[in-house]
């Protein structure tokens, strides 16, 4: 009965500590990073769009990677105009403040009118 115990007291320390990551986990991505993303410049280049804007970001978080991609789910390559290309961008402050420029390259076959009327 002894052991039965022992056992029983290690199921349940397990279940509840995998129950609390998963809660932890769940809880930090219900609360977005950012808020208020708002686009305040566009430029259409012949090759990009260069976009510049304001954020709110709201609480701390890992820069992994940022992402753009078309209405199909085609990835599109952004290049930060403010740094070199590769360069690590970074993590910012939390709070309100304005990002860019950055330049969104859209695949080749697309063709300007679908970057204006699609893109912006």
């Amino acid at each position: 009965m002894k052991i039965f115990k022992e056992m029983l007291w290690h199921v349940i320390l397990l279940t509840v500590s995998v129950l609390f990551v998963l809660a932890v986990r769940a809880i930090d991505r219900s609360f977005p990073v950012l808020k208020d993303f708002e686009v305040t410049s566009r430029q259409i280049t012949d090759v990009s769009v260069i976009i510049e804007g304001k954020v709110n970001k709201v609480r701390d978080c890992k820069l992994l990677e940022i992402n753009a991609f078309t209405s199909e789910g085609r990835k599109l390559a952004i290049n930060f105009l403010d740094r070199p290309i590769g360069e690590n961008q970074g993590t910012r402050p939390v709070g309100i403040q304005f990002w860019g420029p950055g330049g969104i390259v859209p695949p080749e076959q697309y063709e300007h009118q679908y970057i204006h009327n699609t893109l912006l």
